[in-house]
């Protein structure tokens, strides 16, 4: 079964929507991450790829509200981690939307796909440089993606407004090709019988009035 729309509801409040100046990220800067995470060529454990979410701060330093953000993250992890490793092909991100309430913020994913390659930069480089050209354009891709975001892209315009285009529908097979090469090794798997409670992803849409700080 997806995410339910309580688990949503659950991240949107404690995480809500991206805001210029908070050091946590946003619900769709989470589920990039730890889809990053749960992708990764190398294991990660908990204690190292759980203080980014806000910014490098742990749990310790913030009471109650921050051990059920921690709680709630790692939830999500095990979710998407369960999602792509019984169904790779259904998986979905899930991203916020513009202002409209339709378009899909799909650099907010990749920011936090990217910030979880980051922790490993010198597997995800392996990778790069292996044989393996699938995955190697894969990561291509993503960087590609990530540039546009930014704004420091070296394509045509042509060419960055038809990347931004099919953007949301490639992410998903970028994943799962990196799944389906790199994942599960090290200890980086879920157990088989957590596995076999797994769910798929779905995409996330805000509701108008949703947008505010948690």
């Amino acid at each position: 079964m997806p995410h339910s729309f309580e688990q949503i509801e659950e991240l949107l409040g404690l995480f809500g929507a991206v805001q210029t100046g908070r050091p946590w990220m946003s619900i769709g800067q989470v589920d990039g991450y730890v889809a990053g995470i749960a992708v990764c060529p190398e294991a990660i454990a908990p204690s190292e790829w759980l203080p980014p979410v806000w910014g490098g701060a742990g749990a310790a330093s913030f009471g109650a509200r921050r051990e059920a953000e921690v709680h709630a993250v790692i939830a999500h992890y095990h979710r998407v981690a369960r999602s792509l490793y019984l169904n790779p092909e259904d998986y979905t991100p899930l991203y916020e939307v513009g202002e409209d309430g339709t378009e899909p913020l799909w650099g907010l994913w990749i920011g936090g796909f990217e910030r979880a390659m980051a922790l490993r930069a010198g597997a995800w480089e392996r990778v790069r440089q292996g044989f393996d050209r699938e995955a190697a354009a894969s990561l291509a891709m993503i960087g590609a993606l990530h540039d546009i975001d930014l704004g420091r892209s070296s394509l045509d315009e042509a060419a960055v407004a038809e990347m931004e285009r099919v953007a949301p529908d490639l992410v998903p097979t970028f994943v799962q090709t990196l799944k389906r090469r790199y994942a599960w090794r090290g200890g980086a798997a879920a157990t088989a019988e957590d596995a076999a409670r797994g769910s798929n992803v779905v995409p996330f849409r805000r509701r108008a009035g949703r947008a505010g700080a948690p």
